[in-house]
């Protein structure tokens, strides 16, 4: 009999971020090649898995509950354990014999509980966030997306056999430059300025993480008749901090702020000129994969899993050095260097190693080895 496997997210259906994105995309890469089943949180995002009944992160409930009763690692607790005993009935009707998914709390539960399940399933935990190896040794499998973690884990001399090293995998065809694009057209049906260079970052709305303080500063010190900044991304309990910024920084109108849908995409991309992405720290970010796929010229701080994915040292800012990123965007505004150059190397990086055609044999050999583990 043919093995089965349950790809899992608990956001998927609520949001459309790195995580949730990820999961659908290797889902739908995967399904004609087995018996791949697709289970989601939720439905406000298409996608054709079975939804699992839980009580999700952004429920209304919690408007009701005092904030600090209600913190986001707790609600995301209760979703992840409500979605895990749905789970569970649905395993017992259609056993599985390998669960895949990157909520760390839903992966830790089914490594507990997984013996009583029919068929034992095999837990392979996608180290997204990324977790450490002191945490990440305890799963059967360990798909590392971070070179910088797999390079650790491999310190362990157990890991050889259970940790993969695999890239998100991306739509190139989905990405690709219309080689008719008007621009013009574009961006007024975008409802951005024409005649302006466009800073985009494509990053969930906080500061935290993401540092979109960090960028909105920057911004603030180029030409505001030359440049436009736009950030497109969730919403989180940081986006009325970072709105609040740009209204005390920059000109009004002179900033977007914006969540699009995934389909439209790769337009925003398009019509910008640069990708930014602030973070000191990333696993995979999707965003800067997409930029690459989009031909469009990325800015990264060069810790070590950007470096792995960009490879292009003339990509690399240093974000924690003040007036190091607005002089590198005014650098490659006036000309200073071949920017052709710089955008076809990442495109020529970015289809030998991260579209799906160069990365989906790498996934269903990890199914593989955990069925049979």
């Amino acid at each position: 009999m043919n093995p089965s496997y349950a790809i899992v997210c608990t956001g998927l259906g609520h949001v459309f971020r790195g995580y949730e994105a990820s999961t659908l995309q290797l889902y739908q890469q995967l399904r004609s090649f087995g018996d791949f089943r697709l289970y989601a949180g939720g439905s406000d995002v298409e996608h054709d898995g079975e939804i699992l009944w839980n009580v999700p992160r952004g429920a209304s409930v919690y408007k009701m509950v005092p904030a600090g009763l209600a913190t986001f690692f707790r609600r995301y607790q209760i979703e992840c354990f409500t979605a895990a005993r749905s789970l569970v009935a649905a395993l017992y009707r259609r056993p599985a014999d390998v669960i895949f998914t990157p909520d760390h709390l839903l992966a830790a539960y089914f490594l507990a509980h997984g013996e009583k399940l029919p068929k034992k399933p095999r837990v392979i935990f996608s180290n997204g966030a990324p977790f450490p190896w002191s945490y990440c040794s305890r799963f059967h499998y360990v798909h590392q997306k971070s070179y910088r973690d797999y390079r650790e884990s491999l310190a362990d001399r157990t890991a050889s056999s259970r940790v993969f090293l695999i890239p998100n995998g991306f739509d190139a065809r989905s990405l690709e430059l219309p080689a008719d694009l008007d621009m013009f057209s574009l961006r007024e049906s975008l409802d951005l300025p024409i005649g302006k260079h466009i800073i985009l970052s494509v990053a969930a709305l906080q500061v935290t993480h993401k540092r979109l303080d960090w960028l909105i500063r920057e911004f603030s010190a180029l030409p505001a008749s030359q440049f436009h900044l736009v950030l497109a991304g969730a919403r989180t309990e940081e986006t009325q901090q970072v709105t609040r910024l740009c209204h005390q920084s920059l000109p009004a109108g002179n900033f977007t702020i914006t969540t699009v849908a995934p389909d439209r995409l790769p337009k925003l991309l398009w019509a910008s000129d640069i990708v930014v992405l602030c973070s000191l720290s990333e696993g995979f970010s999707r965003a800067i994969g997409e930029a690459m796929g989009a031909s469009r010229l990325v800015l990264v701080h060069p810790h070590e899993n950007s470096q792995w994915v960009v490879d292009n040292p003339n990509c690399y800012v240093d974000m924690t050095q003040a007036g190091d990123l607005q002089r590198k965007i005014l650098e490659v505004e006036r000309g200073d260097r071949d920017l052709a150059s710089d955008v076809a190397q990442n495109l020529e990086r970015f289809t030998r190693n991260f579209e799906w055609d160069a990365v989906r044999a790498a996934y269903l050999d990890m199914f593989r080895v955990a069925a049979a583990g």
